[in-house]
């Protein structure tokens, strides 16, 4: 999945994915096998931002390409449960 954040975006970043990965969790139409990849482009945003604040969420990524990281599901399941996931609510709660 890609994601581009402008200027605008003046939230934690790590709130974002949050809920975002969350979202993503719970679409059932493909499961995951191994990884998840995830690329953030955007003003102030690069693989170091998206991978620190992917850290301080409990998930270790590493580098797929040079705009996108990869994400282990293990990572994932032990945040969101077992795949499907519940759909988070509209407005994001602070883990």
């Amino acid at each position: 999945m890609n994601v581009e954040l402008t200027s605008a975006f003046t939230g934690d970043e790590a709130a974002f994915l949050d809920h975002l990965l969350a979202q993503v969790w719970s679409q059932d139409e493909d499961s995951p096998q191994k990884f998840v990849t995830l690329g953030v482009t955007g003003a102030g945003h690069t693989e170091a931002t998206t991978s620190a604040a992917l850290n301080r969420l409990g998930i270790n990524s590493s580098e797929y390409t040079s705009s996108s990281l990869q994400l282990k599901v293990a990572d994932l399941k032990t945040l969101y449960g077992d795949w499907p996931g519940p759909v988070p609510p509209s407005t994001p709660s602070p883990r």
